[in-house]
């Protein structure tokens, strides 16, 4: 008997659910800042094993440059004082022009867990990318997730989607896009498509676009699939989100709000998992290449 008691008490317990990615609270916190200080200069991807931010900013004049320049150093500040498992610094001030870039990555209690920032500051402006990865969790994997999400999805999307005055318009993208919000398949893959319609809601508000937003970021970690979110040539932000079908097609959804006008894409894509959400499909003349940048800087 007392044998058997000495089993039962060695036996393990049953271990949690894994954790696939945890986000150091440092990073996103620097996120959120440069976030609210550079609106619309932002992009997030995340699914059930990574996850990935983004800012970029450059300075319209040296005024903006000192005007942010202090901010900025506090930033740098903070990254000092975090803990870290590896950091490399370059720093350069020579000719009144400083430079300074950090590369860390951070210590975890997560297995697999691995973290990789990089925060570059100089007087033509701001990079900053932060990536949160499980390598233990098989990127590879595209499981039809529980189903109980594409039904509130679905849900959400339709009572939008019928309401009164509702402009409709088919649409067709393919896996040629230079600039895509996610894409699953090959490029020149002739089954890297997805097809559906837009939808263009009239008299809706930043509240309207939040539903979609916090809904399409609801299951992350839960379940298997793809949430993005961005800025669109630094005049709007989108969110999109990539999740399988009982079937097995992608369904893919987006929210942009302009002006007060919401759209609403709702798309699907082949039967063996591939698809293609382009960035800016709500625009009517999306430019894909990302030469935008340049004209946006002519124009500003």
């Amino acid at each position: 008997m007392l044998g058997l008691t000495m089993v039962f008490l060695a036996s393990p317990r049953k271990s949690p659910a894994q954790t696939f990615y945890q986000e150091n609270a440092t990073a996103i916190s620097i996120f959120h800042k440069l976030n609210d200080m550079f609106p619309k200069r932002y992009l997030t991807q995340r699914c059930m094993a990574w996850a990935q931010y983004w800012v970029e900013y450059w300075y319209a004049d040296q005024a903006d440059h000192q005007a942010h320049e202090a901010q900025i150093d506090t930033l740098f500040k903070t990254l000092d004082e975090t803990p870290y498992l590896h950091k490399h610094i370059d720093m350069t001030d020579s000719a009144g022009v400083r430079r300074a870039k950090y590369i860390l990555s951070f210590p975890s209690d997560i297995r697999g867990q691995q973290d990789y920032l990089t925060l570059t500051a100089n007087h033509t402006g701001v990079w900053f990318y932060y990536q949160a990865t499980n390598r233990f969790a098989d990127l590879k994997a595209d499981p039809i997730p529980g189903q109980a999400a594409v039904e509130e999805l679905e849900q959400l999307f339709d009572s939008y989607a019928s309401r009164k005055r509702v402009r409709k318009e088919a649409v067709s993208f393919h896996g040629s896009y230079k600039r895509v919000v996610h894409i699953q398949g090959s490029p020149d893959d002739p089954t890297t498509f997805s097809t559906g319609f837009k939808y263009v809601v009239p008299h809706c508000t930043k509240a309207d676009y939040q539903r979609f937003h916090d809904l399409f970021h609801k299951y992350l970690k839960k379940e298997a699939l793809y949430v993005a979110s961005n800025d669109v040539y630094w005049e709007f932000e989108e969110a999109g989100i990539r999740i399988r079908q009982a079937d097995g097609r992608p369904l893919y959804m987006g929210a942009a709000l302009i002006g007060d006008e919401l759209h609403l894409v709702r798309t699907e894509g082949s039967h063996n998992g591939n698809g293609v959400l382009p960035r800016a499909w709500a625009l009517d003349d999306p430019v894909w290449d990302g030469s935008y940048i340049s004209r946006k800087l002519q124009k500003d």
